[in-house]
């Protein structure tokens, strides 16, 4: 509760949308952060989530932050579809009336964002469903089905909507499953790793799962094929960092081999064990082996999700019996498997 009133009567927003960064003492803006779409959106599906568990006052102020949010304010045409745009930085962008250049425009993690505009009471049906499918929506694999794939090829990009909205049993109005996407995916990056053994002693059938972590030369954002787009030759940057949180946060996915995989890092990687459970990352192919001594909120808030919504479905569970995830689905026409 103290969280939520923070973030409703002290945080500066804009429109309902916060900076991504806050100095933690006085919730002001930290410099001249961004006001992120999406952590604003991982924000509101948290304070969902928090309002439908302990009901009452927490699910009052909860739904002040979701209602607060204008989602149309986002809009944007992009080849003739609207789009969300992607951050709001009113010093640096004066020029672009403070809207930065990228936008929502491919797949990506921000899936959730749909559905949060959807299940507003008052966004318009019709922009909410042309939003979902404004997006494009490109198809490839790497020795699994085929998928939806977003550029780069990181792992937390299939994982973070999962983490609140249980796409398990349902489909879109086109019959797409988002579920089997992220399981391809995950299939996908570990094959990727498997094969790339010769050039990344850290790699093997257990040490996989790139996605964005720490590493030795600061944090980065590592990725698994398919990645590329019109560069057919396009790899991100890869240097031998694996990250425990990238199976840990695909084990709804795939659970046999991600829970391998976190035995794997207990049992041959001690350095990496801490009072929080796993530190964030290490590399055997820099000399010396390189494990990191930290570990980062959002890698362990993926981790903790994934582990309780495959054991238990909490989060799911809560997710998907609120009034406002039933509205945003019968919006964007989503309907049980066959």
């Amino acid at each position: 509760l103290g969280t939520l009133k923070t973030f409703r009567d002290r945080v500066c927003h804009v429109n309902g949308f916060y900076p991504h960064f806050l100095n933690m003492k006085t919730a002001e803006r930290h410099k001249l952060s961004e006001f992120s779409t999406i952590d604003t959106a991982i924000l509101l599906m948290g304070a969902l989530v928090a309002g439908e568990f302990f009901g009452r006052e927490v699910k009052e102020v909860a739904e002040e932050l979701l209602n607060r949010t204008k989602w149309d304010w986002l809009v944007t045409d992009y080849r003739g579809k609207p789009v969300f745009r992607m951050s709001y930085e009113p010093e640096r962008y004066p020029d672009r009336e403070g809207w930065a250049p990228p936008l929502w425009d491919l797949y990506a993690e921000h899936l959730m964002m749909y559905f949060l505009a959807a299940g507003q009471e008052g966004f318009d049906p019709e922009l909410a469903l042309k939003l979902y499918f404004g997006f494009e929506r490109r198809v490839g694999a790497y020795r699994s089905g085929p998928l939806v794939y977003c550029f780069g090829g990181a792992l937390f990009t299939y994982q973070y909507s999962h983490a609140f909205i249980d796409f398990r049993e349902i489909v879109d109005a086109r019959g797409f499953d988002w579920f089997n996407n992220s399981v391809q995916a995950t299939i996908a990056n570990r094959n990727w790793c498997i094969d790339h053994m010769d050039r990344f002693k850290t790699y093997n059938e257990y040490a996989w799962g790139l996605t964005a972590s720490s590493s030795k030369n600061g944090y980065k954002i590592f990725g698994a094929a398919p990645f590329g787009w019109d560069r057919i030759d396009y790899e991100p940057p890869q240097d031998g960092t694996i990250m425990p949180r990238g199976p840990a946060g695909s084990i709804p996915f795939l659970p046999d081999e991600c829970i391998a995989s976190l035995n794997y890092f207990y049992d041959h990687h001690p350095q990496l064990w801490g009072e929080y459970g796993f530190k964030d990352a290490y590399n055997l192919d820099v000399d010396p082996a390189w494990y990191a001594d930290h570990y980062i909120g959002i890698d362990k808030g993926i981790t903790l999700l994934m582990i309780d919504n495959y054991q238990h479905g909490t989060v799911w569970h809560y997710v998907m019996n609120s009034e406002y995830m039933k509205r945003s689905l019968a919006v964007l026409h989503f309907k049980k498997k066959k």
